[in-house]
């Protein structure tokens, strides 16, 4: 998936985390619970954890990838020779116009653990939100995304609400320096309110209910 630039774990299982590198590219992975846990195999502190991934997307571009061996990009929706697009835009980024700026932080809340366990909720199957920083176009402003998420049927694990759109985009009052997730009482699973701290020491505070329907039980929307 390129150079790590941002992580964060996603929920509070330890059985999911997110990264962001190079090019803008956010990876969902599934991390097995390590060894001598309640959940784990064995006691060997050497083993190394088959930390497996699950979902990887572009949040500016309405473009799933599925899994990180794809190399699909934004590009691959237009016309011409694609492959040639990919190998000229793999070291340095496509230089037809949709390069992508590294990701530059990652925060999430989302459902995991034991005061929280994954559930399937039928159609309203939100389950959480990660915030993501970067990944923006060169020369583009740089607003704060979220990624809503949904528990997986398949998998019982996080996924993407809605990959096949864009993220969601806070207001943009100028470059943005980092964001935090606020939850609602009694709810740390749960998104609120985002805080936006932008360049010039603005901080704006953002209702995000709409947007992370997991904050709200009677919500009957999923996806942005």
């Amino acid at each position: 998936p390129g150079e790590l630039r941002a992580a964060c774990w996603v929920g509070g299982s330890g059985a999911v985390a997110a990264s962001g590198h190079e090019g803008g590219l956010v990876v969902i992975w599934s991390v097995p619970p390590p060894p001598g846990s309640s959940g784990g195999h064995g006691s060997d502190s050497g083993t190394i954890l088959d930390i497996t991934p699950l979902h990887a997307l572009y949040p500016q571009a309405p473009c799933l990838l599925g899994t990180p061996g794809g190399k699909r990009r934004p590009s691959d929706t237009r016309g011409g020779d694609k492959e040639e697009e990919e190998e000229e835009g793999d070291e340095e980024g496509d230089e037809g116009g949709n390069s992508l700026m590294p990701v530059r932080a990652l925060v999430a809340r989302a459902v995991g653990g034991p005061m929280a366990p994954f559930r399937i909720r039928g159609a309203n199957n939100a389950a959480g939100v990660i915030a993501v920083i970067g990944g923006e176009s060169v020369a583009m402003p740089d607003p704060a995304r979220l990624i809503a998420l949904a528990v997986d049927p398949s998998t019982s694990l996080l996924c993407p609400a809605a990959p096949e759109k864009e993220a969601a985009a806070l207001p943009w009052f100028g470059p943005t320096c980092a964001v935090v997730l606020v939850p609602p009482p009694g709810r740390l699973e749960a998104s609120a309110a985002a805080v936006v701290l932008s360049e010039g020491g603005q901080i704006h505070v953002h209702d995000i209910r709409p947007l992370a329907p997991a904050s709200s039980s009677s919500s009957s929307s999923s996806a942005f």
